[in-house]
Parts: structure tokens; sequence; C-alpha cells
């Protein structure tokens, strides 16, 4: 099935909106607390996994969400044959630039945004606009599927429920991933990371990093807030990039897909920069529905790893590196015992963890 050419761009765009700024958030009466960092300018290129190698698995795919005014590269999951996990703002109307998020997962309407409507989402888009290519560097001019329905959950903005399920309009000949429904994230558990992104040769590349230690990790019915993460989501170090949304956080004892990127805090190849991933489990009714409705049962996460949450890897969290003084602001980490304490800084001016832009044509 031919699809249209595209030309694959390196879309350099330049952020002077002050990325570091950040609030610290009081458990129990969630007031925001700002700090002033300094100009943050970045010339961000589309790039693949950081520090990866080629990715083998080809449960992991790309998917373009075709828009009237430019094309969005994504990465996504087969969970089925005919089913992709992806983000939610991959395949929705979504407006890109510069916004802050809060701790509870709004956008802070308080802050300046660029362009104004920065960070909302809407409708998902009409599914069969959703495309998904095979292989480790997919010819895209070739389709191997497309959207017959998306299943995704409500929300306004990027901020919460960035995750997404499309069913295709076939089914395609590759292994699906399992998925983690029956317990969370913990801190400390280390995870592997793939997606696709455009390398110096402005072609597209299926790759991976293993040992990525979870830092933080958002509230859920399977978990109580540890660190800095919105509800529903936890955080990594440096990773992913651009191109890489919708990608999924593998665990590194299991393989199941226990998380799926959303965005990122900072530039997405600094030492500090910090990815959020929307974490599944919480979402396993949306997945049993999409799955269902597909046909197909869920391929659950291999025994092995517990049922009590345990991480495989064991150990103490790593405790994020605070900022440079001159920022203006710290990441802290909460006094033991009860009573009052702040949760550490959280990005304000997040942008999303994918930035390729596909332009129609040449």
């Amino acid at each position: 099935m031919n699809a249209r050419p595209i030309a694959q761009t390196r879309a350099f765009r330049i952020w002077a909106l002050g990325v570091w700024t950040c609030a610290a958030w009081t458990l129990g009466v969630g007031g925001l607390v700002g700090c002033n960092g300094p100009i943050d300018v970045v010339g961000e290129a589309t790039q693949a996994i950081l520090g990866g190698e080629p990715s083998e698995r080809g449960a992991v795919v790309m998917v373009i969400g075709r828009h009237a005014d430019r094309d969005r590269l994504c990465t996504g999951t087969l969970l089925a044959p005919n089913v992709v996990l992806t983000a939610r703002h991959c395949v929705s109307l979504f407006q890109d630039g510069t916004y802050s998020c809060t701790l509870d997962g709004n956008l802070d309407l308080s802050r300046s945004r660029s362009p104004a409507d920065a960070g909302t989402m809407g409708a998902p888009l009409a599914p069969e606009a959703v495309e998904i290519f095979e292989d480790s560097t997919p010819d895209t001019s070739v389709v191997s599927a497309r959207g017959s329905r998306i299943f995704a959950p409500s929300t306004d903005t990027i901020c919460r429920n960035d995750i997404a399920l499309v069913v295709l309009d076939r089914e395609l000949a590759r292994a699906p991933a399992p998925v983690r429904l029956e317990r969370g994230v913990t801190r400390a558990e280390e995870l592997i990371v793939v997606g696709y992104g455009i390398n110096d040769d402005a072609t597209t590349q299926r790759q991976e990093r293993s040992a990525i230690a979870v830092l933080d990790v958002g509230g859920s019915d399977f978990s109580k807030p540890v660190g800095s993460a919105v509800p529903r989501t936890f955080v990594t170090g440096r990773a992913a990039c651009p191109g890489d949304s919708g990608g999924p956080a593998l665990s590194q004892q299991t393989g199941a897909v226990v998380g799926v990127f959303s965005l990122f805090r900072g530039s997405c190849d600094s030492s500090e920069v910090r990815n959020f991933y929307s974490e599944v489990a919480p979402y396993g009714d949306l997945v049993r529905e999409a799955l269902r409705a597909a046909g197909h049962e869920v391929k659950a996460e291999p025994g092995g790893a517990g049922t009590d949450g345990a991480a495989g890897a064991g150990g103490q969290a790593p405790v994020p590196e605070p900022l440079d003084p001159q920022s203006g602001c710290a990441w802290s980490t909460p006094p033991h015992g009860g009573g009052w304490w702040w949760l550490a800084s959280l990005l304000l001016a997040v942008r999303i963890g994918r930035r390729a832009r596909l332009d129609e044509g040449v």
C-alpha cells in the first residue's frame, strides 16, 4: 500500500522562553512557588534514542499522524498484531510550543505560553490519518497499516492522560509485546527505552537503550507519589528524544511495556533532562477494551517479577543531580517521616518529547 512520499527534515527550532523555570509544590496544599531560571536557547535536532544502539524489537513500529498542516513522527508498540500503543498527542489534534504543567497534571495558566494555546489537546485524528511503518529503518513510501479506530482517555492537555491505542485495518505479521497491567512501576526499576528519530543522514532508525532507571513515580491506583511526577506518569533521566514520543519503556527484567514516552523537561541531550512517561497499568481498562475490539486478549507480563511491586534491579533510586546554582532552581528530596514536605521541582515550560516535522512532498 503506497503513501505519498515525504521528505524528512532536521527541523531546528530556537526556544528562548525560560525553559529552566521550576516550581515546588506543598503536599496537601497544592500551591506553586515559582523560581526563575536563565533563558535557555536550544537548537533542537530530531534524534533517535540518545546513546542507544540499533534495535531489533519488531513489535516497535513507526507511527505517523497525518495532520492538515504537517505530519507528526512518533513511535508505537504492537500489543496485538492489529493494535498499537502510542502517545495520545501523536494521534490527536495537539498544539505544540512552550508551556507549563502543574504537579496535578494541568496546564499552568499563570505562566506564559507560546503560542497562546500551547499544550492543549483536542479530539483524536480520523483513524485513517494514522499510518504505521515497520522495520528498523522504515520505507515511508510504503504504509504497513492504517488506523481503523482510536481508543483514548479524555483530556484537554498533554499534561495528563497522554496515551492512546490504535486498532489497525489489518494484522501485521509481528509478535506483539507483553504489557504490564497488574502492578505499577517502582522507583529504581531499570528499563529499556525504544524509539525512532531522524539521524544526521535524514533517515529514521529504531534504536534502544538499556539500564535506564526510574527516578520518580506519580500517584495512581498502583503507586503513591514518589518524587516529582504528575499523576499516572514516571520520570527517567537522559535517553529519549524528539521522534521517540509514544515509544515504549520496557521492563528490563520481563520485556513488558510499562510506559509510553510523553514529554520532557529541558534539552533532550542534556544530562539534566527529565523524561516523562505515561504509565500503562493505570489505563488497564482502556487497553483491555481496545484489545477486545480488535479480537485479541492481553499478552500479559511474563512471570518471575513478583506481584508486590518490587523492582527487578533492586537497590536505591538514583538521586537527581542538582541544577547549576546559577539557574535558581534545584531538585530536592523529601525528608523522611510525616508532616509537610516539598516535592522536587517539576518542569515548567515543558516541551513535548518528539519534534520531528515531516514535510509533505519535496
